[in-house]
């Protein structure tokens, strides 16, 4: 009987399907975001941004190796659980970014905002800005947008993904197969 269609019950495991990701999807336009995030943290150890922007780069170029950024940071001082928002927070932006680079790359014009479920929010006890943007991303999901702006939330245009605990993502509207 097969399982995942990969592997047979009982048998040794003899390889992983794995997908190769492309490190140059991480332009020169996701580098500055990076950096750009990075200085906007007031609490990372003084002297230590462009570490931190090394390893969120390298983060980047592994497809997302969140582990790596956050154990980086560990190792600077930085709470496991900080570090483990900073880097779910650089990765899932950067994600975003590339994705939607890549749409426009093969000339699609058009995405759909996507609603995770899950709280647009990384506490446990959300602020009520942190609870205003879950409840604009709850009501956007599923309006189109363009891919060249975003869509307007808060009188804010923005992709999914981009914000802090936003885990919302951009489904491309492919002309001709979607609509």
């Amino acid at each position: 009987m097969m399982v995942f269609g990969f592997f047979k019950r009982g048998e040794p495991v003899n390889f992983i399907p794995t997908v190769k990701f492309d490190p140059t999807r991480v332009t020169e336009a996701i580098r500055a975001d990076l950096w750009e995030r990075i200085q906007e943290f007031e609490d990372l150890p003084l002297g230590e941004e462009q570490r931190v922007f090394d390893a969120a780069v390298v983060m980047a170029q592994r497809g997302g190796d969140l582990h790596y950024l956050a154990k980086t940071l560990e190792e600077m001082g930085v709470t496991k659980r900080r570090a483990s928002y900073i880097a779910h927070y650089l990765g899932k932006r950067s994600t975003a970014l590339m994705n939607v680079a890549r749409s426009r790359s093969i000339g699609l014009t058009e995405g759909k905002w996507m609603y995770s479920g899950a709280a647009c929010y990384w506490t446990s006890d959300p602020s009520p800005s942190e609870k205003a943007m879950d409840a604009a991303h709850k009501v956007a999901n599923g309006k189109v947008f363009r891919l060249d702006r975003g869509l307007k939330i808060n009188g804010e245009w923005t992709f999914p993904g981009l914000e802090p605990g936003c885990k919302c993502c951009t489904n491309a509207i492919v002309p001709g197969f979607d609509r």
